[in-house]
């Protein structure tokens, strides 16, 4: 049966994974593992990055019961979600390399500043929390200075996400207008 199993054609695959079959879904893997992983070197650029996406890709496949939903060809569907991960790893890298240089320039402007600065920067600070609306100041507390993801600020609030995105955009506006001075 086994030497069944390695001519099966996606199409097989995909009925006996709707059985559940492990067996098969690690046939699957063990087919399409070393194209995936190319895939996702040629867009990453780094293995253990394209290790990572192809790991996540199938294991979400399995998991998630993805094999499900392929109306079109199994070996596309693997394709283009590898391509979509890899593209929102991409994404992610540059969204980390965009903070770090913004970090890196603030830790530079606050190293030039002298210590009575400091302080004085970190009172106006706490000025300016001290004066938003409750709401604003809790989401504005958990996000910034505990730095809680907003579905947990939403669950410890009691609101929605959408409400906590509004509560800190108003907080850090409000913030903005009254640190300008500091500048």
């Amino acid at each position: 049966m086994q030497s069944g199993k390695q001519s099966l054609s996606d199409e097989q695959l995909i009925e006996y994974l709707k059985n559940d079959r492990e067996d098969v879904f690690w046939m699957l893997y063990n087919r399409y593992l070393p194209i995936l992983l190319f895939e996702a070197f040629q867009l990453l650029g780094r293995r253990d990055e394209a290790q990572d996406v192809v790991q996540e890709v199938l294991v979400r496949f399995w998991r998630s019961k993805h094999y499900l939903n392929v109306d079109s060809s199994l070996k596309l569907f693997l394709f283009r979600s590898v391509r979509n991960e890899s593209i929102n790893m991409l994404r992610s890298r540059k969204r980390q390399t965009e903070m770090l240089q913004k970090y890196r320039g603030t830790v530079c402007e606050w190293e030039s500043v002298n210590p009575s600065e400091n302080i004085e920067i970190g009172r106006a600070i706490q000025r300016a929390h001290k004066m938003l609306p409750p709401q604003q100041a809790m989401a504005f507390r958990l996000n910034i200075l505990e730095r809680r993801k907003k579905t947990d600020i939403a669950a410890a609030m009691g609101i929605s996400i959408n409400s906590v995105k509004t509560h800190l955009r108003l907080a850090v506006t409000s913030m903005k207008k009254r640190l300008v001075p500091l500048r």
